[in-house]
């Protein structure tokens, strides 16, 4: 470890030795050591707080080729018009991997699925979702989230739109803090992302601290699922480790509120269900399955880029790599990984906030 001790006592002076012995980018942690030996300075970098996890190098999630196949799409034994029909498609959410790809005499593009062979026309690839969570390091000081669109930021809550030329936005799945809640004149909350900029609730996902539950250890591995707003946290005992978005289930098939444990495991594993006609689905190689609550898992979802939002038939879907660190994380806890889902009041964030009076909306006049 690299230590600079500094015996200087004008300020002055003092961060001018801070800057040379301190390299570019570097964050220095300086405090009093005693009053001989005045500030020292620990040199070596500060990790971030909120750091994107890297690719596992062997993550499952590179070795396929995603796609959905329409509706009744013809199955053929061989890739060729000439080769019997096996069958189609069927009907319904069909999500699988291209097992081969060929090229007929005649230039037509062919993917190996289902047992068959079918035209590409018939097929879409999937690229997944380009969000992942966040690392932490550190615990969170303040709430924290994500855009779940584009956002033009008011200078009060319930402002009004700033003219052209002197908006900024904020984009999906911009990452923000937050640093004051206040209710609007609206009826909406709003929330300042930092120097004065205001956000409508309706527009983030935000994450915050959740006590353990009394039925987890202090050195035990749990996941809180907030269905409000719709976003997940790892803690190990008190602490936040991870955090990012889900997709709950619809309100047709809602997710179960409640405190259960993880009771099953698959690295990639295929998932169906629902009725023909109606929400029958049949998806290939799902990622990282953990079974908590009967056949209700947390899990990686590659067929949708809605997270923040209500999507699923129960499960909680996460963006692939999310859940992929989850289930290695997980594997190296105490216990069989709790999972506590619940719905967070609306306003549990603005109870934080002491000033959190109504704000009335200014005139175009002001």
């Amino acid at each position: 470890m690299k230590r600079t001790v500094i015996f200087f006592a004008s300020a002055a002076v003092l961060l001018a030795a801070l800057f040379l012995n301190v390299s570019r980018g570097e964050a220095a942690a300086c405090y009093i050591a005693s009053p001989v030996m005045g500030y020292v300075c620990d040199a070596r970098p500060q990790p971030a707080q909120f750091v994107t996890p890297e690719p596992r190098e062997d993550s499952i999630l590179s070795r396929f080729t995603y796609s959905w196949i329409e509706d009744h799409a013809p199955l053929h034994a061989e890739p060729t018009l000439d080769a019997p029909l096996i069958g189609d498609a069927g009907v319904g959410f069909l999500y699988n991997t291209i097992q081969g790809v060929a090229t007929d005499a005649d230039g037509n593009r062919w993917f190996k699925m289902m047992g068959g062979w079918t035209l590409s026309g018939y097929v879409n690839i999937v690229e997944g979702t380009p969000f992942t969570g966040m690392e932490i390091n550190g615990q969170p000081s303040r709430p924290f989230g994500w855009m779940l669109d584009t956002w033009i930021l008011r200078s009060t809550p319930a402002g009004p739109v700033p003219p052209e030329g002197q908006r900024t936005f904020l984009e999906r799945y911009d990452f923000v803090q937050i640093y004051d809640a206040a209710e609007g004149s609206d009826g909406w909350l709003w929330y300042d992302i930092g120097d004065g900029q205001w956000v409508r609730e309706n527009y983030l996902s935000i994450v915050d601290l959740t006590p353990r539950p009394e039925e987890v250890g202090e050195d035990e591995f749990w996941v809180d699922v907030d269905l409000t707003e719709q976003v997940f946290a790892a803690y190990e005992g008190d602490d936040m480790v991870y955090a990012s978005l889900v997709s709950s289930g619809l309100d047709r098939w809602p997710t179960r509120p409640g405190l259960f444990q993880v009771w099953d495991r698959h690295l990639s594993a295929p998932m169906s269900g629902g009725e023909v006609g109606d929400d029958f689905y049949n998806i290939e190689h799902v990622p990282h399955s953990m079974y908590f609550d009967g056949g209700i898992s947390l899990h990686g979802a590659y067929w949708h880029n809605l997270f923040g939002r209500q999507r699923s038939h129960g499960c909680v879907n996460m963006p692939p790599r999310d859940a992929e660190w989850v289930f290695f994380w997980s594997e190296k806890a105490p216990n069989d990984l709790w999972v506590l889902v619940q719905k967070k009041a609306p306003d549990h964030i603005l109870a934080q906030y002491s000033d959190h009076t109504t704000v009335a909306a200014p005139t175009l006049a002001d």
